[in-house]
Formats: C-alpha cells, structure tokens, sequence
C-alpha cells in the first residue's frame, strides 16, 4: 500500500512538473519587458521596418557580420509566438505564415523541385486536398511540377511501396480532420526517413498538449490555427511551421499579422 502511495504521488509531482513547464512555455518563452515601459505583456510591433544605430551597423547587419531585425518578416511580436509554438512541440524553432495552408504550402515547395514527389494519405482535410489533387487543376502542387501519390488510409506499408528515387516527403494528418483517426507515427516516419523527411499537419495536436509528433520521429510539424484548437475564440487564423531539428528553414515572404501573433500568444497563455 505504502509502495502503491508512493508511485501515485511520483506520478503526479511528474505531471505537474510537466503541466507547470508547458504553462511556463505558454506564459514566459521569448519575452522580456522592454527597457522603457517595463510593460509585462507582449506588445503589438505595428512596423514594417527597424532603425540601425548608423551606416556601418546596417552594413554589418546586411553584411552578415551583425544581427538584427530588419524587416517584418521578422517582427517580435510574431517571433515570441514562434519560440512559445517550437518549445511546447520540442522544435528547435518555427516561422509563422498567414494561414494553415499557406504553412504546408511553403514546408513542402521548400523541400521540393519540379519533378519531385510526395506521398500523401487520402485522409485530408479538405483544403489540403485541392492543394494536393489533379482534380483541382488551378491551384495544385502538380501544376507546379510536384507529383502527389496518395495511398487509402495510413498504413506503413502503404507508404513504403510507393518511395522512389523522386520521393521528398511523407504527408498525414496526426489526427484527422474531421475524423480524428490517429496513425501508427513512429511506423511511417521509420518509412519516411529512408525517403528524407516526414511532414505531419498537427492541427488537431493542441499546441502538443494531445500530440507531439516530433516525439514519434516527425522532422516537421505543420499546423494550422482558426478558432478550433489554439485560437479558441473564432477571431484568428493563422499558420506555423516548426522545425524537429534535421533541417534548415527561412523566412520566403508569408508572414503573419503581429495582431494575430498577438491574439495567439494570449491563448497560449490559457491553453492549458
């Protein structure tokens, strides 16, 4: 009984450390009160530029030699919500874009060329799908030159059947949307890494609070945000990218409003 109390009680000092550490994520990650307000929230960084101390600063930060922010692509606001997106998923780090769709599109043109593969389950949501399929011909990643191959379902096997020498990426949804069927991850991101590289939508994941594909072996976590999981009030929508650490990312153009980083960052910090 003794022994049966103690590992109850080891058990919840784990979740709530665990639980605790997340909160902190959500609440402190990225921020510190600037030098001349000492204000405790995250402000809204309306601008589109930043100054430089003199000529030979901007030449050093453009040059490489220095860093700095330049330009909105890398606003603030937007890079706290970042760093908060990428620790509760254990990425090493994340870009924000303007939508889901817009996160996937860029994740995937990213890793691959014309003339280039992915393989796909057919357990998509919706849109995901008009980006993937022949069927819509005026907005597709085949029109570009990708080939998508989809497979019924999510088995491994499945997968593995399909890899070629053209094969870049492996898509799923790490629960599907609308259905929330769950995938054998650690399975198929075995599969994918003899392909190169497993791309999982973790839309449905909660900020990895439900599901942290990264755990599993996913090289990147795409998610999508509107009003049903991290934005919980229907005002936002939003997108992100988040790196596992096996590859390099940068900032191409889509970039999130700051308000919008705003919006989430305050529903990260009643998340849990």
């Amino acid at each position: 009984m003794t022994t049966l109390i103690h590992v109850n009680i080891q058990k919840l000092l784990f979740e709530y450390t665990f639980l605790r550490k997340r909160e902190i994520f959500g609440l402190k990650l990225g921020h510190t009160p600037d030098i001349a307000t000492r204000a405790r929230a995250v402000p809204i960084y309306a601008t589109t530029s930043f100054t430089f101390k003199n000529v030979e600063h901007a030449a050093n930060v453009f040059g490489g030699k220095e860093s700095q922010l330049t330009f909105i692509r890398d606003n603030p606001t937007s890079s706290v919500f970042e760093q908060r997106m990428a620790a509760l998923e254990d990425g090493t780090n994340a870009i924000s874009t303007p939508s889901g769709q817009v996160a996937q599109f860029v994740a995937i043109s990213t890793i691959c060329s014309v003339g280039d593969s992915i393989i796909s389950t057919n357990c998509l949501y919706g849109m995901a799908e008009l980006t993937f399929s022949l069927r819509y011909s005026f907005v597709t990643l085949p029109r570009l030159g990708i080939n998508v191959k989809f497979i019924r379902g999510d088995d491994p096997e499945e997968f593995a059947r399909l890899i070629d020498d053209k094969t870049k990426a492996i898509y799923l949804e790490s629960m599907v949307n609308p259905k929330f069927d769950v995938p054998d991850f650690e399975a198929i991101c075995k599969i994918a890494h003899v392909a190169g590289i497993s791309i999982i939508d973790n839309t449905f994941g909660v900020g990895g609070y439900l599901i942290k594909p990264i755990e599993h072996g996913a090289d990147i976590v795409v998610h999508g945000r509107r009003n049903e999981m991290i934005g919980g009030h229907g005002t936002t929508i939003g997108g992100v990218v988040i790196n596992g650490g096996t590859f390099k990312i940068m900032r191409i153009g889509p970039c999130q409003n700051p308000f919008v980083s705003f919006l989430l960052i305050q529903d990260l910090e009643t998340l849990s």
